[in-house]
């Protein structure tokens, strides 16, 4: 990742990261990468049963468009985000505990590769 990719991430970490804890959510998590347009990457994360999380993507300057896709430890879709939006947003109640994948889909990027990441909230108890 250039520093300039990594600047456009940690600001809007930091924003995001804000406006969970005044929701009353905490940072649980957070997995970055790069992909090109029309590239899908996967990124795990444990979540456990009986909690709220809010998952959210963000990318670089150059990214237009992102999509997201989270599937539970067996392998179904619970939720996603395909909005032609470069802030895809979900919010997932793991109703058991094990390793859900989000499937990351970089529908638009104007300079390959972007950086992206995604970061998960938890509710606080």
């Amino acid at each position: 990742m250039s520093d300039a990719q990594i600047l456009a991430l940690e600001r809007q970490i930091a924003d995001l990261v804000d406006m969970a804890e005044d929701e009353g959510a905490a940072p649980y998590e957070s997995m970055g990468g790069l992909l090109s347009s029309g590239d899908t990457g996967t990124m795990e994360v444990a979540l456990e049963e009986g909690r709220d999380y809010i998952l959210v993507g963000i990318c670089d300057d150059n990214c237009s468009d992102i999509d997201f896709m989270v599937f539970d430890p067996d392998g179904e879709v619970i939720d996603g985000d395909v909005e032609s939006d470069d802030l895809p947003v979900v919010s997932v109640y793991a109703e058991v505990d094990g390793v859900f994948t989000i499937e990351v889909d970089m529908a638009d990027c104007a300079e390959d590769p972007c950086a992206v990441a995604m970061l998960v909230f938890a509710s606080e108890d």
